[in-house]
């Protein structure tokens, strides 16, 4: 499944510059040099967004899913987010 859609991730921000800056200088240079190879590989959009809107039998439902997935092992920061939600279409608006 694609996702559908991907932006940034509102915990670490898939901020490059943010976290060249706080790097820079603080770890060995071959260590900062990886850091900046492997940002440019991946783009700051690091948030997986999949949502699914549908009525089915006089039910109207939506589902929402966002997880972070940067870095190089693709895990993420960790951040997830999940909502659901299912409710009766008002009687006399559902014609099967």
């Amino acid at each position: 499944m694609s996702a559908d859609r991907w932006s940034k991730c509102p915990r670490c921000g898939g901020d490059v510059d943010t976290r060249r800056s706080a790097a820079y200088g603080t770890i060995p240079r071959e260590e900062y040099e990886r850091l900046i190879r492997v940002e440019a590989a991946y783009p700051p959009e690091t948030l997986r967004e999949d949502w699914e809107i549908f009525l089915r039998d006089g039910r109207f439902y939506v589902s929402y899913g966002a997880m972070c997935l940067g870095g190089e092992d693709r895990k993420g920061c960790g951040f997830s987010f999940e909502f659901k939600h299912e409710e009766a279409v008002p009687s006399g608006a559902w014609k099967p």
